[in-house]
C-alpha cells in the first residue's frame, strides 16, 4: 500500500510563469484557480507517464511479511526517512534506519531490510519511508519536463472539451507531440 506522508512544497510550474507562457492571461485574472487546476493536473499526468515524482515528497510503502526488496516505486530517489514492522499491523517496532539499505543501480530503488535480530515468522507487514524527487524547487526539475506541464496545461485550458475539432478540417485535436517527446527522456522504462 502506498501513502503520500508529505507533499510536495509547490508545483514544478507556478502560476506567474504559467501566465506568462500563455500570453494572454495576467496578474488577477479570474481563470487563477483554473490556470492552478490545469498545473496541477499536468503535473499529475508527467509524473504518472514518467513514474516519477518532480517536486519533493515523502511516501510511506507497506509490504506483507518480513519483506526484502521491496521496490520504492518512484523515481528520483533522494533518502529512507524510517523503517517499521508489525506483527499485526497497528503497532508498528521502529527498525534502525542503519539496517535499511537501499539499492540505486536498477531502474527504480530497491530496499533491503536486515531482518537479523528479529523473529521473521511474527512479521505479519513492514513499512519504509521515503523521499523522492527532483528538489525542492521548481528550479530543480529538468526544463524539459517542466517546458512539457505548460504545453499540456496550455493546451488543456485552449481546447476545454476532451476533444475538439479543427473548425477548416473537422480533425480532432489532441495533446501536441512535443509534450510526450519533451518527457521521453525522463520516463523510466520497465522491462519484463
Amino acid at each position: 500500500m502506498l501513502t503520500r506522508l508529505v507533499p510536495p512544497s509547490s508545483l514544478p510550474v507556478d502560476l506567474a510563469e504559467f501566465r506568462s507562457h500563455l500570453w494572454t492571461v495576467f496578474e488577477g485574472h479570474d481563470d487563477d484557480p483554473l490556470l492552478t487546476t490545469l498545473l496541477e493536473a499536468a503535473t499529475g499526468r508527467a509524473e504518472t507517464i514518467l513514474a516519477r515524482r518532480l517536486i519533493t515528497q515523502t511516501w510511506r510503502i507497506t509490504a506483507s511479511g518480513a519483506a526484502t526488496g521491496i521496490v520504492l516505486p518512484f523515481g528520483s530517489f533522494q533518502a529512507v526517512s524510517g523503517a517499521a514492522w508489525s506483527v499485526d499491523g497497528s503497532t508498528w517496532t521502529t527498525i534502525d534506519p542503519s539496517l535499511v539499505t537501499v539499492d540505486t543501480t536498477t531502474v527504480l530503488a530497491v530496499a533491503n531490510i536486515d531482518w537479523s535480530g528479529i523473529d521473521t515468522a511474527k512479521v505479519a507487514a513492514a513499512r519504509v519511508d521515503w523521499s523522492c524527487g527532483y528538489g525542492n524547487s521548481p528550479a530543480d526539475v529538468p526544463a524539459d519536463i517542466r517546458m512539457a506541464i505548460k504545453q499540456l496545461a496550455a493546451h488543456w485550458y485552449r481546447l476545454r472539451a476532451a476533444t475538439t475539432l479543427d473548425d477548416d478540417e473537422g480533425v480532432a485535436k489532441v495533446v501536441p507531440f512535443a509534450f510526450s517527446a519533451l518527457l521521453h527522456s525522463h520516463r523510466l522504462n520497465f522491462i519484463g
